[in-house]
C-alpha cells in the first residue's frame, strides 16, 4: 500500500522552491550609479544652500520697510520651498538648518541665531503638512510660511521682552508676510518648473508643482 500512496514531499519542496522569490543581483553597476545619485544629491543640496546664503544676505541689505524693523522680502524662503515640494522633508530640514547656523556665523548673531532658528522651524513644519492640501497651491503654501515665519520670530521676541503689546507688531508682520508670501510664490513656482530636473537627477520624486500637490504614490 506503501507503493500506492502518492508522495507529495517532492511536489511540495518544488512549490517552494518555486514561490521564493529570486534576489536581484547588485554588481559594480549598481553601487557606480547609487554613488552618482549621492554625489548628485550633495551638489544639490550645497547649491540650494549657497543660493540661500547669497539671497538672505543680498535682502539683508534691501531693507524692505525701513520703519518696521525685521520686515524682508524672504527671497530665501523662496529655496526653502522648492525644497518642500522637490526634495524629502528631511533633506528639507538639513537645508534649513544649516542656512540658520551659516546664516548667525557669517553674518548675524545669538539672538539672530535664535529668531532665525524659531521662525525657519515652524515655517518649514508648517508648509510640509499644508503640502497635503493641493488646493492652497504654491502660493498659498508660501503665503503660510511667511505668516508662520514671522510667527516663530514673534514667539522668541515676547519671550525675550515680555510685553504684550508686541501683538499690535504681530498684526502688522501677519499683514506684510502675507503680501512677500504672494511674491515668492509666484517666483518659487517659476523656478520649480525650471528645477524639476536636477531634483530628478539626484533620484528625488517630485510632486506636482503646477497644482501644490505631492506625487501619487
Amino acid at each position: 500500500m506503501s507503493q500506492d500512496a502518492p508522495s507529495r514531499e517532492p511536489r511540495d519542496v518544488s512549490r517552494k522552491v518555486a514561490q521564493k522569490p529570486e534576489t536581484p543581483l547588485r554588481g559594480p553597476g549598481h553601487a557606480a550609479a547609487q554613488s552618482r545619485l549621492y554625489a548628485q544629491r550633495i551638489a544639490l543640496c550645497g547649491l540650494l544652500t549657497t543660493l540661500m546664503l547669497v539671497l538672505g544676505y543680498v535682502e539683508s541689505q534691501i531693507p524692505l520697510m525701513p520703519a518696521i524693523p525685521g520686515v524682508k522680502l524672504g527671497l530665501s524662503n523662496a529655496v526653502l520651498l522648492y525644497a518642500v515640494y522637490l526634495l524629502s522633508p528631511s533633506l528639507t530640514v538639513g537645508l534649513m538648518l544649516v542656512k540658520v547656523l551659516l546664516s548667525a556665523v557669517l553674518f548675524g548673531n545669538p539672538f539672530a541665531l535664535a529668531f532665525s532658528l524659531a521662525g525657519g522651524a515652524l515655517s518649514v513644519a508648517g508648509m510640509l503638512l499644508l503640502k497635503r492640501f493641493a488646493s492652497l497651491g504654491v502660493v498659498g503654501i508660501s503665503v503660510a510660511g511667511a505668516v508662520l515665519h514671522n510667527a516663530g520670530q514673534m514667539l522668541i521676541a515676547l519671550a525675550l521682552v515680555g510685553n504684550a503689546n508686541l501683538l499690535y507688531y504681530a498684526a502688522v508682520l501677519t499683514l506684510v508676510g502675507i503680501g512677500t508670501g504672494i511674491l515668492t510664490g509666484v517666483v518659487a513656482g517659476l523656478v520649480m518648473k525650471a528645477g524639476v530636473g536636477m531634483a530628478v537627477q539626484a533620484g528625488m520624486k517630485p510632486g506636482n508643482t503646477r497644482q501644490g500637490k505631492p506625487e501619487k504614490k
